[in-house]
């Protein structure tokens, strides 16, 4: 079986690197597994997706948005009609033109949207994505045969917004790093986020103010320690300074791998309190070095995280249940009553049993045979 990965490079760095790993990873593996795998990406630079044994070929954006270029028109005749190309992402013209060449030529694609129809993505440059979305990204969807969605939620979403489309829930891979370092934890807890530094969508400010209610009305003892970049830095740091909680509150820009994962693997939890979406491949990091989660209820991988018990999940995404769960960890990392460790196993075990690239790839190979 031949298949064909179709990714875009029009897309802010942070969420084009993390495509790239996961095609990258994806086709490594389908490689591995015996067959034979293509890449095909627009608008990248060639280093980016360089695998070996894969073949990549890159292209141009469409100069005139409604017709193929030139060198993909003699790429796609040389396809063999039992060749499945897989696209990644959404809300390309490229795709949509690509797609209604592949059902003249009479092969069947699939599609991973990585949230691109969440529903609070969609009203985001609300009337010129639905303008989109009804001329073109609808007969986009018409024309696939399967989509793949990370979780029960994002497929609930895109049927309540394009029913009657065949849906299958598969997570993107991650694999345990072969780590025999050992992290030390501090004596006080450390609660940390890792992704970019955004206010609303991200719930930065609900994760701050949870984090000042734990330190200021709880008596909590620990530190919550912020992992990347973005706008929202600088009024962090305004507002800790204000409520003297500088000391409290650590902030790292992006640093070398290595410093990266130590300042991670070494927290007592991951919290995730993001109002719309949730960081999926940060949570996945976390899981492989053994640190639980605190998620709210729409996080992506939210059914897993129940399923495996290997984090909390807030009842409700507000500043009290954050401050509590902060100091619920606390409790359990000072009474040394083996619920935090339970935790720990239990979020490598989820990624162990779910998230391994080895099976997420079989069971994608399945859903492409009965696409």
């Amino acid at each position: 079986m031949k298949i064909i990965h179709v990714v875009h490079g029009h897309l802010n760095k942070n969420t084009r690197v993390r495509i790239a790993s996961i095609v990258t990873q994806l086709a490594k593996e389908q490689h591995v597994q015996g067959l034979d795998v293509e890449i095909w990406a627009i608008s990248y630079r060639e280093e980016v997706l360089k695998i070996d044994n894969v073949q990549t070929r890159y292209y141009s954006s469409l100069k005139n948005k409604l017709f193929l270029t030139s060198e993909m028109k003699e790429a796609l005749n040389l396809v063999t009609s039992s060749t499945l190309f897989h696209f990644h992402g959404g809300f390309y013209l490229d795709y949509f033109v690509l797609s209604k060449a592949l059902v003249e030529n009479k092969n069947q694609f699939v599609t991973t949207p990585y949230g691109a129809y969440n529903l609070s993505e969609l009203t985001q440059g609300y009337l010129k994505k639905k303008m989109y979305f009804d001329f073109f990204e609808k007969l986009f969807l018409d024309r696939t045969s399967l989509v793949f969605c990370a979780c029960e939620m994002e497929k609930e979403q895109l049927l309540s917004i394009k029913p009657g489309v065949r849906v299958d829930v598969l997570p993107n891979g991650y694999n345990l790093e072969d780590d025999d370092h050992l992290y030390l934890k501090t004596e006080t807890p450390v609660f940390t986020y890792k992704g970019v530094l955004t206010e609303y969508s991200n719930g930065l400010d609900l994760l701050l103010l949870g984090f000042m209610k734990y330190r200021q009305w709880l008596k909590g003892t620990g530190k919550l320690r912020l992992i990347g970049q973005g706008f929202f830095e600088n009024s962090v740091r305004a507002l800790s300074k204000e409520h003297q909680l500088d000391e409290y509150i650590e902030i790292y820009n992006k640093k070398e791998d290595a410093q990266d994962v130590e300042l991670l693997a070494s927290s007592d939890a991951l919290f995730m309190t993001s109002r719309s979406g949730g960081l999926s491949e940060e949570l996945l990091e976390a899981a492989s070095y053994g640190v639980p989660c605190v998620i709210s209820k729409s996080a992506t991988l939210i059914d897993y995280v129940i399923k495996y018990r290997s984090g909390i999940v807030l009842d409700k995404n507000t500043i009290d249940q954050i401050a509590l769960a902060m100091k619920n960890i606390e409790h359990m990392k000072e009474t040394s009553s083996g619920e935090l460790l339970r935790y720990q196993v239990n979020a490598e075990n989820m990624i162990e049993q779910e998230f391994n690239w080895k099976v997420v790839s079989m069971r994608m190979l399945n859903s492409y045979h009965t696409a």
